[in-house]
């Protein structure tokens, strides 16, 4: 099922259910964009994502039935370890989504990928949300990350 999920499945949802999005959507780093155009519908809206650099956040809750056709397209709705140990969470989904594409431009780091070709530079790191200390009313948080990379300092 993780393979199934991604971009296109939360543009689905924000079809069906834009208000789930909306009310806590947050704009973590606004990379090449301007904050006040970085919209959910900008991001998940029928044009797609927009290129370039971003990382945005929303706190999907308090939709019953949109949560329950997300968790149906998520690859687990919940951790099956902590299922195991019995602990206690709520039905929010805290959902991050970034793009940080490869440089276009040629740099000194750029490594040759064969005759002619040159192997795109990485990105620099984006800067997520600063450093906080999350409270919550239950066991905790937990995550899963569907593509890309993510540095954790816990």
């Amino acid at each position: 099922r993780c393979a199934a999920f991604g971009m296109s499945s939360l543009q689905t949802l924000h079809k069906q259910c834009p208000s789930l999005f909306q009310t806590h959507w947050s704009i973590e780093n606004p990379g090449e964009h301007e904050k006040e155009k970085l919209t959910p519908n900008a991001v998940f809206g029928p044009k797609g994502p927009p290129a370039g650099q971003y990382y945005v956040s929303s706190i999907l809750q308090k939709d019953d039935a949109a949560l329950k056709k997300f968790f149906a397209k998520v690859p687990f709705a919940e951790a099956p370890l902590l299922k195991k140990a019995k602990a206690t969470h709520d039905d929010g989904v805290w959902l991050f989504v970034g793009s940080n594409p490869a440089a276009k431009t040629p740099s000194a780091g750029a490594k040759p990928a064969g005759k002619r070709k040159r192997e795109e530079p990485p990105s620099a790191a984006l800067r997520g949300r600063p450093e906080h200390t999350d409270a919550v009313d239950h066991s905790g948080t937990w995550h899963v990350q569907l593509q890309g990379n993510k540095t954790w300092f816990v």
